[in-house]
C-alpha cells in the first residue's frame, strides 16, 4: 500500500484542520496509508508529533545560540533542529508522496531541502509565505513576483525563521526551478490561485482545489430558534452575524473591519448581534454594538450549531 506523508507545523488552526480532514478522508478510502506529521500540538488529533530535541552536542550548540543571539538567531537555531527531526521522521517510512501544509511555526523552508529528493511533493497554500521571501501576506506589495528586492512594507509579517527576504526568495526560486517536475501547488481559493499564478506564471503547475468539509457534520439545522436558544442566543430579536478565525490578532483576520461594521450597525440595526468564534485580542475593544464572545470552538458539531444560529 502506498504512503502519503502529510506535514504541518501545528495541529490547530485552519491549515491544520484542513490537513486533518484530508488525512481522514484519504484513510477512509483504504487505498493509501497516511502519516500526519506535525511539529507541535495535540496527538489526540491523530497527528504524530515530531520532537525537535536533538543529540547532546547539537543541544549544546542550540543553547549557545539561544544565549548569544537575538530573536531571529534563536528562531533559526530552533528551526534548524526541528527541520532535521521532521525530515528524519519523513524518511523513516519512505513515502510515495509528500503533502506539505504550513511549515512556519518552529519549522522553516530549509525543511523542504532536507526531504527525499526523488519523492513527488504536493504543497497546499494556506498563506503567501512560500510564494514570497517569507512574508505571510504581501498586501499591496507585488515585489514577490520578481525577487522581493524592495524593502518589506511590514517587518511584522516576516517569518522570523527565515533569512533576508531577497536572499530567501532567491534560495526558494532555485529550489522551485529544480523541482518543477515533482512539485505541484494546490490553492484552496481563487484569490490564492491568482497569487500563485502571479508568482510562477506558467513555470509551475498550480491547481485550484477547495477545502472539503464533512457534510455529515456541517449541515443545516431545521429549527434555528431552537439552536439559538441552546447556545444562549434565544433573546436575540435581530439578525445574528458570525465571524470565525483561529485568532483575530493578525491584521488580516478582520478585527478592525468588524469593529467598524458593528459601529455602523449599532445605528442602523441596534438589535444586531455579532458572535465571535476564536481568540479575540484584548486590546481590540469595540465601542459600539452587541458582541458575544464564544471563544475557540474545537468540537465540530458544536461549531456547526453556531454556524446555524447565524
Amino acid at each position: 500500500m502506498k504512503t502519503v506523508a502529510m506535514v504541518s507545523d501545528i495541529t490547530d488552526g485552519g491549515a491544520a484542520i484542513a490537513c486533518r480532514r484530508l488525512a481522514g478522508a484519504i484513510k477512509s478510502r483504504g487505498v493509501w496509508t497516511v502519516r500526519w506529521l506535525a511539529g507541535t500540538g495535540d496527538p489526540r488529533t491523530g497527528a504524530e508529533i515530531v520532537s525537535a530535541w536533538p543529540p547532546l552536542f547539537s543541544l549544546l550548540r542550540f543553547r549557545l545560540a539561544w544565549r548569544l543571539g537575538g530573536a531571529r538567531v534563536r528562531n533559526r537555531a530552533w528551526a534548524t533542529l526541528h527541520n532535521a527531526a521532521m525530515a528524519a521522521a519523513v524518511r523513516r517510512q519512505m513515502p510515495s508522496v509528500i503533502h506539505l501544509h504550513n511549515i512556519h511555526h518552529g519549522l522553516s523552508f530549509d525543511l523542504v531541502r532536507r526531504l527525499p529528493s526523488k519523492v513527488p511533493i504536493v504543497w497546499t497554500l494556506h498563506d503567501m509565505e512560500t510564494l514570497t521571501g517569507s512574508c505571510f501576506h504581501s498586501g499591496s506589495c507585488r515585489a514577490f513576483t520578481d525577487g522581493c528586492r524592495q524593502k518589506c512594507p511590514s517587518d511584522a509579517l516576516l517569518n522570523l525563521s527565515a533569512g533576508p527576504p531577497s536572499k530567501e526568495w532567491s534560495c526558494r526560486e532555485a529550489f522551485y526551478r529544480k523541482s518543477r517536475e515533482r512539485l505541484v501547488w494546490v490553492a484552496p481559493s481563487q484569490w490564492m490561485y491568482d497569487q500563485a499564478r502571479a508568482r510562477f506564471a506558467d513555470s509551475m503547475r498550480v491547481e485550484l482545489i477547495h477545502h472539503g468539509i464533512p457534510s455529515d457534520i456541517f449541515r443545516p439545522c431545521p429549527d434555528r430558534a431552537a439552536v439559538r436558544a441552546a447556545l444562549g442566543l434565544g433573546n436575540c430579536s435581530g439578525p445574528v452575524l458570525m465571524a470565525a478565525a483561529h485568532s483575530f490578532s493578525s491584521e488580516f483576520k478582520g478585527a478592525d473591519v468588524l469593529i467598524r461594521l458593528m459601529a455602523i450597525l449599532a445605528e442602523r440595526m441596534p438589535n444586531a448581534v455579532l458572535v465571535i468564534l476564536g481568540d479575540w485580542p484584548p486590546e481590540k475593544k469595540p465601542a459600539a454594538g452587541c458582541w458575544v464572545y464564544a471563544g475557540r470552538i474545537v468540537e465540530e458539531r458544536l461549531l456547526n450549531l453556531y454556524y446555524n444560529a447565524a
